[in-house]
């Protein structure tokens, strides 16, 4: 109801169509519907657009930012620090959030679309993407 609400006054300011951005990965979003949740169905949004940013959830980001800790702590003793860097995989979740939020940029400010944005939960993944979008613009 909420949202066919936001795509009707979405319609009267401009035609542009809502893009509805899941920071899960589609895989993870079929999974979250065998379990009762699930995502957005396309026949029943017409009017919207739905695009997958394939984040990894906060179990991911934590062990990466655990394997981060050590890979510091051991940098000044050992020569394989940049391999526990790489390994933490840290940079890489940085550079897909930074990458989500650019999309989130991109879309509002160059193609005047308005982005709904939401995970499973919408307590880690969706703060992110949303506050690091707002600094961006």
């Amino acid at each position: 109801m909420m949202l066919h609400l936001l795509m009707k006054i979405n319609y009267e300011i401009n035609s542009n169509r809502l893009l509805i951005l899941d920071a899960r990965s589609y895989t993870a979003a079929l999974a979250n519907r065998a379990k009762g949740g699930g995502f957005e169905h396309p026949p029943y949004y017409s009017d919207c657009d739905v695009q997958f940013m394939n984040l990894p959830n906060i179990h991911v980001i934590r062990k990466s930012a655990q394997m981060l800790r050590v890979a510091v702590a051991n940098a000044g003793q050992g020569e394989n620090w940049l391999s526990q860097l790489e390994s933490s995989r840290w940079l890489h979740n940085l550079s897909s959030l930074i990458s989500a939020a650019s999309f989130v940029v991109a879309t509002v400010n160059n193609h005047a679309r308005p982005v709904l944005i939401h995970c499973s939960d919408g307590w880690d993944r969706t703060p992110k993407i949303t506050t690091l979008a707002e600094i961006m613009l």
